[in-house]
């Protein structure tokens, strides 16, 4: 009882608060709310399992997953057994459950890396696709001088074909001059001044030249295969470059970066815990089989030395053999030792005597055999009273 007496309510303020009650403390209303509201009570303690398991749902992860883990390790180091395997093997199970987790973290960086590279390409080609060749800088110097992008190799190619389908129906005329400086500007080098120099002379046929006007058609159609195939090569590198990198380029990005320090650093110990969680576990289960086996023996000295025991129980409550009353007395039984045997004595010689007469009183049956004859007159003769009968007749 407290030392403090309750303050009295009203009954005005108790029915205020039973409103208030009912209109502010409703809980959680929709589904996803009672969902999770009915966990509060198990964040804590030794169900916080629950919270670890709602986690694995949040992040994707299969709860069942972990049990069927959990459960074939137990399975295999026999937790029921001893409470300190049962507590290993749970520790055990997080272990192998955080390693796989960290190889999911690993590809899913190695995803993202990829991501990020496709991305970015296509990011570099959207951004040059908006840029815009410069007119005036491509009649002054030429495109084959402007910075590389795609829209001036695409004009580059677009002009070179132009001139060699000229080239290739001998219609040169003086507006291809236009397209040749627009590639080259007003002074060009190289294979460009070549085919400057081609040109004019096929569009100005009158004009005194060294090549006849089909010489110059063949090198100018080679010139300008050849300045289309470096023009190619050209695009296909800025593009594996800065747009459509190679397999190897992007094999190369996905090579651990400072960020998989902590990961690498993680698998590690997680690797070493693990391999020290086996042999303790291993070490636990022979501890435990020698245990059992001692115990075993145990009950079977005990089980031996209590069947000895009962044994010697029996022997010395069991009943002795009563003694005669010659012996009680101490006297010598010789005597009537002396007299039993007298006595059986006498009895085989009266029975002697009967046998012969019962022998003699059978009757002869038809059937009888000289042989059967014969062993009957031996054992008449065996059977003759011998002169030990005396004492019989004594005794009559």
């Amino acid at each position: 009882m407290g030392l403090t007496k309750p303050t009295p309510v009203s009954e005005k303020k108790a029915a205020a608060s039973r409103r208030n009650a009912q209109q502010h403390s409703t809980g959680p209303r929709t589904e996803a709310g009672k969902e999770r509201s009915r966990l509060n009570a198990l964040q804590f303690g030794i169900y916080s399992t629950i919270r670890t398991r709602v986690a694995m749902i949040e992040l994707g992860e299969n709860p069942d997953e972990f049990d069927d883990v959990r459960d074939r390790l137990r399975t295999c180091y026999g937790y029921h057994e001893d409470p300190l395997i049962a507590a290993e093997v749970e520790e055990l199970a997080w272990l192998l459950w955080r390693k796989q987790r960290l190889e999911r973290s690993r590809d899913a960086m190695l995803v993202e890396a990829k991501r990020r590279a496709d991305t970015e390409g296509r990011r570099h080609e959207r951004e040059f696709s908006r840029e815009t060749i410069d007119l005036e800088a491509a009649a002054r110097v030429g495109l084959r001088r402007l910075k590389d992008s795609p829209p001036v190799f695409e004009r580059t190619l677009n002009v070179l074909k132009i001139v060699q389908e000229a080239a290739q129906a001998g219609q040169i005329r003086a507006d291809h001059l236009m397209h040749v400086r627009y590639l080259y500007g007003e002074e060009p080098a190289g294979t460009g001044a070549s085919i400057k120099r081609l040109c004019e002379q096929l569009a100005h046929p009158e004009a005194a030249a060294e090549e006849t006007p089909e010489k110059a058609r063949q090198l100018l159609l080679t010139f300008v295969e050849m300045e289309t195939l470096q023009v190619e090569a050209e695009y296909a590198l800025f593009r594996e470059d800065h747009i459509e990198p190679s397999m190897w380029a992007r094999n190369a990005r996905l090579a651990p970066d400072e960020e998989w320090t902590q990961l690498i650093r993680e698998g590690y110990h997680l690797d070493r815990a693990i391999d020290r969680k086996v042999a303790l576990l291993m070490k636990l289960r022979a501890e435990l089989r020698k245990q059992q086996q001692w115990e075993r023996e145990q009950e079977e000295a005990e089980a031996e030395a209590a069947g000895e025991w009962e044994t010697s129980e029996s022997e010395a409550a069991a009943p002795a053999a009563p003694e005669s009353p010659a012996a009680a007395s101490g006297s010598s039984p010789a005597p009537a030792t002396a007299e039993a045997s007298q006595a059986t004595a006498e009895d085989t010689l009266v029975t002697a005597e009967a046998t012969p007469a019962a022998v003699d009183s059978e009757p002869a049956t038809a059937d009888s055999s000289p042989a059967v004859e014969d062993q009957r007159d031996l054992r008449r003769e065996g059977e003759a009273p011998s002169p030990r009968a005396t004492p019989v007749e004594k005794r009559e």
